[in-house]
């Protein structure tokens, strides 16, 4: 949460789209408006997006998390035990 509020801070302090707050690190702020310069948008719109991937990933590591814990590894196993056994499509072998 956090990082959700130090996003907005961020956003707050980005006057034109093109600065940074005082409190982050100078090369931090530098090496973002050089990625957003790269990316051809502004320092806001590069923010932005930065924070969303960042909540999106969180929020899909979250996910897994909970979605193995309760997994049933007992039978997970009996469904691959209960698959026909065929050889590999020519091209999909395994190296050797």
């Amino acid at each position: 949460m956090q990082q959700i509020l130090d996003g907005v801070t961020i956003l707050k302090n980005c006057q034109n789209g093109n600065s940074c707050h005082e409190s982050y690190p100078r090369f931090t702020c530098w090496l973002c408006k050089e990625l957003a310069r790269e990316d051809n948008v502004s320092l806001k719109q590069f923010i932005v997006v930065a924070l969303a991937e960042k909540v999106s990933a969180l929020n899909t590591a979250a996910f897994f998390q909970e979605r193995a814990a309760r997994a049933d590894h007992d039978k997970a196993l009996n469904i691959l035990d209960s698959v026909k056994k065929l050889s590999p499509v020519p091209g999909d072998e395994l190296p050797l």
